[in-house]
C-alpha cells in the first residue's frame, strides 16, 4: 500500500514539474492582459470623461502596482530559496546539533525548519512549500518576494476589480452620470470579472502547500 502511495506522489512531482512553465507562462499572461484591458476599458474612459488629472492618477497608481507584481513575481520564479546543497558541507558538519537531522537523498545535515523537496531534488533552508506557480520552492532566501508578490497581486486585483465595477457600474446606477445609457465596453466586465477570479487565485496561490 505504501509502495503504491509513493509511486502515485512520485507521478504527481513529475507531472506537476512538467507544467510549470505553462503555470508561469499563463501567470505572466494574465497579467499582460488584465493590465492591457484595464487600461483600454477604464484608464481611456476615465480620460474622456473625467480629463486627464483623473487618468493620471489611476495610471500612476496602476503602474506603481504593476511594477511591484512584476518584480516580486520574477524575483520568486528566479531566486534561488537557499539550498544545503549550496553551502560547504564541512560548515554543515560544524554547526550540526542534536536537533539537526541527515538527508539521505543529499547525502547532507537537515537544519531545524529545512526539507527535501522531491519536485526540486534537493533539500530547501526554512521550506515553506513549493509552489507551482512560481516553478520554485519558497524558504529562507525567496520568502519575502512571495508574499509581497501575493499580497500586491491581491491589491492590484482589488484595485481593478472595485474601480472598474464602479466605473462600468454608473451606466447602470446613476441616471445622471455621464456614462449612463452609454453601450457597456465587454472588455470593461472581463476586466471585472477577471480581476475577482485572479482576487481568488492569489488568495489560492498563497496557501498552496506540499512539496
Amino acid at each position: 500500500m505504501k509502495t503504491k502511495q509513493l509511486s502515485w506522489a512520485l507521478l504527481v512531482d513529475h507531472a506537476a514539474t512538467a507544467w510549470q512553465p505553462y503555470y508561469v507562462a499563463f501567470v505572466w499572461v494574465s497579467i499582460a492582459w488584465v493590465s492591457a484591458v484595464f487600461l483600454w476599458s477604464v484608464i481611456l474612459e476615465v480620460y474622456a470623461v473625467k480629463g486627464a488629472l483623473h487618468a493620471a492618477c489611476h495610471l500612476v497608481w496602476g503602474v506603481w502596482l504593476l511594477v511591484n507584481i512584476c518584480y516580486h513575481y520574477y524575483q520568486a520564479v528566479h531566486l534561488a530559496p537557499g539550498y544545503t546543497s549550496d553551502l560547504d558541507l564541512q560548515v554543515l558538519k560544524d554547526a550540526m546539533t542534536f536537533e539537526w537531522r541527515w538527508c539521505g537523498t543529499c547525502n547532507r545535515p537537515k537544519p531545524p525548519l529545512c526539507h527535501h523537496c522531491s519536485m526540486c531534488g534537493r533539500c530547501v533552508l526554512r521550506m515553506d512549500h513549493h509552489c507551482p506557480f512560481t516553478a520554485n520552492c519558497v524558504g529562507a532566501a525567496d520568502y519575502r518576494h512571495f508574499f509581497l508578490f501575493t499580497l500586491w497581486l491581491t491589491l492590484g486585483c482589488a484595485y481593478t476589480s472595485i474601480t472598474s465595477c464602479m466605473w462600468h457600474g454608473k451606466r447602470f446606477t446613476d441616471s445622471s452620470s455621464t456614462l449612463a445609457g452609454a453601450p457597456c465596453n465587454p472588455a470593461g466586465v472581463c476586466c471585472h470579472w477577471g480581476g475577482v477570479l485572479r482576487a481568488g487565485s492569489a488568495a489560492g496561490v498563497a496557501l498552496l502547500g506540499g512539496n
